[in-house]
């Protein structure tokens, strides 16, 4: 930034040589550039006036306006003038000459000034940034000579101050306060944690040196700011006291967010303006919230008072938009899951020092494991909440198995930064400037991307303020769902891909979790990781207090029968909890059930807790029609345990209306609601006294209980598959009776939907909860089900009549990404099955994966068929029959991303999204070399091998930028094509690694995959810019190539895409059932992630011939809808 870009300037376009000028000050006055005349006028004048951060004011001289955004237009944004103050990012053009500059938005930077055309009074607009002589303008200085004398004194007249900064008395009691706290080192944490905040808020506040002091509501929260810094001065002694600690940090995060506001009120003035906001009354409203929470701290401070549970922090609306970021509801803190007060001494002790310790020595996780039932979840709520109430800065994320639909483990760490974002003003600054990464939090959903942007995020706000420590708490790790979901997580935290060494030293982090053993093998023995088992202690005094609260029946039972109950507890909070209710609501009995309990079995751990849950339902369910009664408890709670989401009674019996039920059995399940079942499970179950409150579990182990036949025994819910199946019927039964057309009765279709001022209300009125659910997750069911007949015809009849509508409802709720996923997988179901002449599917579908399918290939051969996996292993099936013929190869850590055989058919290699290649005997699945070691992920580098040894023949070809997704050799073994996430495809020398010609660069998106022609002069790629090219010819696809089939001795190119279509090369196509091909008649190996493999024979006959009518719209449909929603949403699943 040039000094002179200040003062009295013109603003010239440099395309079109005109300025800029505001004609006059009426209400809504647009900017506009006009052809210059022979003599200046006083309207080309402008002021700029700079302030901090690289922010400008523009303003017109003659009306003392200010050249602001204007939002006025749906396609249209202008420049127009306004009375407050609007901050612009000028920044220099330099290539263009001097005193060339862009002059941009400050806050959505992407836009900038920009001239359409060289008319008069052409208007001057907003657009994307670009490099474009229309964007750059010319800013230099102008003299009031060049004006004539009359305009020259109008200026002088009305040229106004520059806006004062802070004023000396003002920033005094300030400056005293960072200078003299630092003497009160030896202070409790907490109260040295606040220090530190009001020591960063006094500095915000210091180094602004243009706020806006002539706005009287900023100069009065100004003017309280100072009142509580003079008192903080002159109360010093007192407030570091233990008794004013929570008094101290609740001031300091609320000064924090004062400091905030006013150091940034431009940005919120600019977020008010976009939306239409009135920007006095805002102004007002917010100052005077602060003000009002500053008045009550000011006030407990000066009565020495430490009750402020009751005051709030006041925090402004945010003018930075996280909703860009996926964010988990209901994964945060619970007040109700508390340890009792004054149980749990030892372990919360040690928690809190384990937070606070700041030596080199000190650990950074803490890892809480037990059994179920022992407490480790109200041991991590009530940390929680004790580090919040101490102005924490922290985050709880709680893991739920009820809830494993959600993917939480795919947003843990977004939902994480906006927990942080949203209580601390530093760390949501600095978390917008992450979210314009293209490669950052808002753009993955691998963990290991959303860990480095929370990481690099954190690292910024520690060098603001250090030693301030961060606490993140995962509850309930073990809840994620199978070991794939917490596979990255467990690498991630455990350090085993070196990232937790660039976490900063005040970052804290707490896991519970039962010992399951991919999570003790994950973090035991990690230098990092502080242990602490609660299988290891029997807390026989905390137990003790717990039974007498639960119980509570005051001198009922002497001290040895309580001693008694809490070590027959062996430690199980859940089974004590339960035991307690048992014995109360036995009355009168209450004595008999205490010995029922302590007699009945000589069990510990889980089988203790077993032996409960069979007690309580023997109890519950009835005594006179027992058989049917446990026939009815477990149709409803497998459906319940199945549910995607945790339904209510209302919503369950809804959707149990769709089901048919057959024989005596089933009349008895038609006779006995829903709710007649589960409003007598109080003692398990939450959301059984009402219609509409989510059914849960009270402790996740009930559910595992009645999922594991050998320790439920007759209450054993059955296979979930079934209860999938029937969920899915149900909710496709749901929306074909429900769903139509404009089901919220919306007046227009041409309002968006957050412009419907009570749509809230209609969502709720006319979209049942059955409704929401069924649209939401019939998808989920779905797949989890074993296709059959009856199940086609319930989705062929959805596809036919009622999916428009479906797709409505998901807009309106805001659910389309996550049906949108599941429909693709559905539709590789069902498009992959049938042959497309005779309507049948050629063979089975290869089952035996327990994770999608991500590579396939023939053998030489085509015998045999290989096949990698998301469940890390590789498996050799018989191409004519579809059995497996060896056992799962085992051995790879990660992803299996690519199989392929060897020429002579012997062996196997394999490629892993860990990083290593493995070499297998095809007849044996014996690894006959060590692991080929050298890659690391996204290294952007080919590599070649020697086959025999495992090592590498050549130095590593490096050229380019990005990670490489696809490498083929020529036919010939001269060459090797790459291509990468550059956008690029480059060719190698296979002896040299040198690049014989430069790189491909007409994708614009990824290249994801590349293969030499059978004659070696032609390269094929896919990109997920959805184009195949061919040399420097194009063809558009309707979606994302994922791989490419070359057959060897034809001229046959196959491309497999993402709506699991084929696109050729240049010669003539037709299209046979989605399947796009030429030439003659080739056998199609298909992936499908539904952990299958599945093998077509495609025929050059039109399939409408082919398929009987129900199929083939039923077909086309799911075709269309996958691409209606991944086309608007622009997803890349």
């Amino acid at each position: 930034m040039t000094t002179s870009l200040s003062g009295l300037v013109t603003i010239e376009n440099i395309q079109y040589r005109n300025r800029a000028i505001l004609p006059n000050d009426n209400d809504a006055e647009q900017l506009v550039c006009v052809v210059p005349g022979p003599e200046d006028s006083d309207l080309q004048v402008w002021e700029v006036i700079p302030s901090t951060s690289n922010r400008y004011e523009i303003k017109s001289h003659k009306f003392k306006q200010t050249a602001y955004a204007e939002y006025a237009y749906e396609h249209q944004r202008l420049v127009a003038r306004s009375k407050v103050s609007f901050w612009w990012s000028i920044q220099p053009a330099a290539t263009y000459g001097p005193d060339t500059y862009f002059i941009r938005h400050y806050v959505e930077s992407n836009l900038c000034w920009h001239l359409n055309d060289g008319t008069h009074n052409t208007p001057i607009c907003l657009k994307d940034f670009a490099q474009d002589r229309q964007s750059i303008w010319k800013i230099i200085p102008y003299s009031l000579s060049c004006i004539s004398g009359n305009a020259t004194q109008a200026i002088q007249a009305s040229r106004p101050s520059i806006t004062p900064p802070i004023s000396a008395s003002m920033t005094e009691p300030l400056e005293m306060f960072n200078s003299t706290m630092d003497v009160y080192s030896e202070v409790c944490p907490s109260t040295a944690v606040a220090l530190k905040l009001l020591r960063c808020a006094s500095e915000m506040i210091v180094d602004c040196s243009s706020i806006e002091a002539s706005n009287v509501h900023i100069s009065r929260l100004l003017g309280k700011i100072k009142v509580v810094y003079g008192l903080l001065l002159e109360r010093r002694s007192s407030i570091v006291k233990s008794d004013m600690e929570e008094v101290l940090v609740r001031l300091a995060r609320q000064m924090l967010e004062c400091a905030d506001f006013v150091a940034y009120y431009p940005e919120k003035v600019a977020f008010w303006m976009k939306h239409k906001k009135h920007i006095d009354r805002e102004t007002r409203g917010e100052v005077q919230r602060f003000n009002l929470v500053l008045d009550r701290l000011i006030d407990c401070v000066q009565r020495g008072s430490a009750d402020v549970n009751s005051i709030r922090i006041h925090r402004s609306v945010l003018d930075v938009d996280l909703s860009q970021l996926e964010y988990v509801t209901g994964a945060g803190l619970n007040g109700s899951k508390q340890c009792l007060p004054g149980t749990r001494t030892e372990i919360s002790t040690m928690l809190k020092d384990f937070v606070y310790a700041n030596g080199a020595d000190a650990k950074r996780i803490f890892w809480l494991n037990g059994m179920a039932g022992k407490g480790k979840s109200a041991i991590a709520h009530t940390t929680a909440e004790w580090f919040e109430a101490r102005g924490g800065l922290g985050s709880f994320f709680c893991f739920d198995r009820t809830r494993t639909a959600d993917g939480r483990h795919k947003k843990i760490w977004t939902t994480i930064a906006r927990d942080l974002a949203n209580h601390d003003p530093l760390f949501r600054r600095e978390l917008a400037h992450v979210l314009d990464d293209p490669n950052g939090l808002r753009n993955t959903e691998y963990s290991a991307q959303q860990w480095t942007g929370l990481r690099d995020v954190l690292n910024k706000v520690t060098s603001t303020i250090m030693d301030v420590p961060v606490l993140i708490v995962i509850d309930a790790l073990d809840e994620s769902g199978d070991e794939d979901t917490r596979r990255e997580i467990l690498q991630l935290l455990s350090g085993r891909r070196g990232t937790i060494a660039n976490l900063p030293p005040n970052v804290r982090i707490v896991i519970t979790s039962r010992p399951l053993p991919d999570i003790r093998h994950g973090l035991d023995k990690v230098p990092h990781v502080q242990h602490f088992s609660l299988d290891d202690i029997l807390p026989e005094s905390d137990m003790k207090k717990y039974i007498d609260a639960e119980l509570n029946r005051p001198g009922a039972f002497g001290e040895d029968d309580i001693t008694e109950f809490a070590r027959k507890s062996d430690g199980v909070f859940e089974w004590t909890r339960l035991a307690c209710l048992y014995i109360r609501e036995g009355a009168l009995l209450y004595k008999d059930r205490f010995r029922t309990v302590i007699s009945g079995t000589s069990a510990k751990g889980t089988q203790l807790l077993d032996h409960m849950y069979r007690l309580t339902l023997e109890d519950t369910l009835p005594k006179d029609d027992r058989v049917n009664g446990i026939v009815v408890f477990c149709s409803v709670m497998g459906q319940i345990v199945a549910s995607a989401e945790p339904p209510s009674i209302s919503t369950l019996a809804a959707m149990r209306q769709h089901l048919t039920w057959e024989g005596t059995a089933g009349a008895a399940l038609q006779s006995i609601s829903a709710r007649d079942v589960v409003e007598h499970l109080g003692a398990l179950l939450t959301g059984v006294t009402d219609n509409c409150t989510p059914i849960r579990p009270l402790h996740a182990s009930f559910y595992d209980f009645l999922g594991d036949k050998t320790r439920s025994g007759e209450f054993y819910v059955g296979e979930l598959s079934t209860h999938h199946r029937k969920l899915a019927f149900a909710c496709l039964g749901v929306m074909n009776a429900e769903l139509r057309f404009n089901i919220c009765k919306l007046k227009s279709s041409y309002v968006p939907n957050s412009d419907v001022a009570d749509m809230p209300q209609r969502i709720k009125k006319f979209i049942s909860s059955q409704l929401n659910y069924s649209c939401r997750f019939w998808t989920f069911h779905v797949l989890a089900t074993p296709i059959e007949q009856a199940l086609a015809d319930k989705l062929w009849r959805f596809f036919e009549e009622s999916v428009l509508f479906w797709l409505e409802v998901l807009s309106l709720t805001q659910s389309l990404s996550g049906p949108a996923s599941a429909l693709y997988s559905i539709s590789c179901m069902f498009t992959s099955v049938w042959d497309a002449q005779t309507g049948v599917q050629s063979l089975p579908a290869f089952d035996g994966h327990t994770g999608g399918v991500l590579s396939v290939a023939f053998s030489p051969d085509g015998r045999h068929i290989v096949s990698g996996s998301r469940d890390n292993t590789i498996r050799v099936w018989d191409a004519q029959a579809g059995a497996q013929l060896l056992p799962a190869f085992d051995g790879h850590t990660s992803w299996v991303t690519s199989v392929a055989f060897s020429p002579d058919g012997r062996y196997i290699v394999s490629g892993s999204f860990g990083g290593t290649i493995r070499v297998w005997d095809a007849q044996t699945g014996v690894q006959p070399l060590p692991a080929f070691k050298g890659h690391t992920r996204s290294d952007k580098t080919i590599r070649v091998w020697d086959a025999q040894t495992s090592a590498q023949s050549l130095p590593a070809f490096e050229g380019h930028t990005r990670g490489v997704n696809s490498v083929a050799f020529s036919p010939d073994g001269q060459y090797i094509v790459s291509g990468s996430e550059d956008n690029t495809i480059r060719v190698w020398d296979v002896q040299t690694g040198v690049q014989p010609l430069p790189a491909f660069d007409g994708h614009t998106s990824s290249v994801l995959s590349v293969a030499f022609s059978p004659d070696g002069r032609h390269i094929v790629s896919g990109s997920l810019d959805k184009t195949i090219r061919v040399g420097m010819r194009r063809r558009a696809c309707n979606r994302s190539l994922l791989s490419t089939v070359i057959r060897t001795g034809s001229t046959l190119l196959y491309s497999r895409l993402m709506d699991n279509t084929l696109c050729p090369d240049l010669r003539t196509t037709q299209s046979v059932c989605g399947m796009r091909r030429w030439g003659c008649d080739p056998v199609l190996l298909s992936k499908d992630i539904q952990a299958t493999s599945r093998l077509f024979q495609p025929h050059l006959i039109p399939h409408s011939q082919r398929l009987h009518p129900g199929q083939r719209h039923w077909i086309h449909a799911i075709h269309i809808i996958v691409s209606l929603i991944i086309v608007s949403l622009h997803l890349v699943i």
